[in-house]
């Protein structure tokens, strides 16, 4: 565990000191810094979904439909921090990709955000489960949340969660297209959102098993369950936008073990 927060500690200052760098145009990040491996990491991703992994970690990125967006994943610290990538992203409609595993578990997942700049609605844990089938969300910071009335969603209950507070909301989801077979089906939407938004260059963890359990105790998805589902697909922390009027912009570097 000392290792671990050693190298996070470590992880945290170089990624934020190098920020800094960049915001103030002084220096450049010098080229042994930089991941050699980076011209086969990077990839200028096409529309719709995209998958791959680096370093051990898989990562996944899905975009809607635009006439001009720019969509990006690099993975720039990876070689010595093999859960590090950067997305950025232009004047796009909808897109959500992360970094992370490509199966889900109810793991303790530990992040650090170097950078956050833009307007994203979402940053932080999303995945898919089946029986129930549910489209998840804990979300950790991001302009977005379902406090706004006519959006649908119903608020469950209040929590918490590793010293933070969350609030749980639901939705049924009906004819659009999944994760869990090809074409529209219906599920449920989750929501956990953290009212102490997560702050960046800092060290923090999201406990999937004290989620899961709000879920299963009190979500509608099947009622009431002494076990969950199956996690199907992969489990990232990443981002999200959904404008859609190819305005959404923002760009996000954070390190995960």
């Amino acid at each position: 565990m000392k290792k671990k927060l050693i190298f996070a500690a470590l992880s945290a200052l170089i990624l934020s000191s190098c920020e800094k760098n960049e915001e103030q145009n002084t220096t450049t990040i010098a080229p042994e810094e930089q991941n050699s491996e980076q011209s086969l990491a990077h990839r200028s991703l096409p529309e719709n979904r995209t998958d791959g992994t680096d370093q051990g970690y898989f990562w996944t990125m899905w975009r809607a439909k635009d006439k001009n967006g720019k969509l990006d994943i690099t993975f720039p610290y990876s070689k010595k921090y093999s859960g590090n990538f950067e997305i950025s992203y232009k004047n796009v409609k909808n897109v959500v990709g992360g970094k992370g595993w490509e199966k889900g578990t109810q793991r303790t997942i530990n992040y650090n955000i170097g950078h956050l700049s833009g307007n994203p609605e979402f940053v932080g844990v999303y995945g898919w489960t089946q029986n129930p089938d549910v489209e998840y969300y804990v979300s950790e910071k991001g302009s977005g949340g379902t406090d706004n009335a006519g959006n649908g969603y119903k608020f469950v209950k209040s929590y918490k969660s590793e010293g933070n507070s969350y609030r749980f909301y639901e939705k049924k989801i009906s004819g659009l297209p999944c994760a869990l077979q090809s074409g529209p089906c219906n599920f449920w939407r989750y929501k956990s959102i953290r009212q102490n938004r997560s702050a960046n260059n800092k060290n923090q963890k999201i406990n999937m098993r004290d989620h899961v359990r709000i879920w299963r105790q009190n979500g509608s998805a099947g009622g009431r369950r002494k076990k969950w589902g199956t996690f199907v697909q992969y489990q990232v922390f990443g981002i999200e936008s959904f404008s859609n009027q190819e305005k959404a912009t923002a760009r996000i570097n954070a390190t995960i073990w």
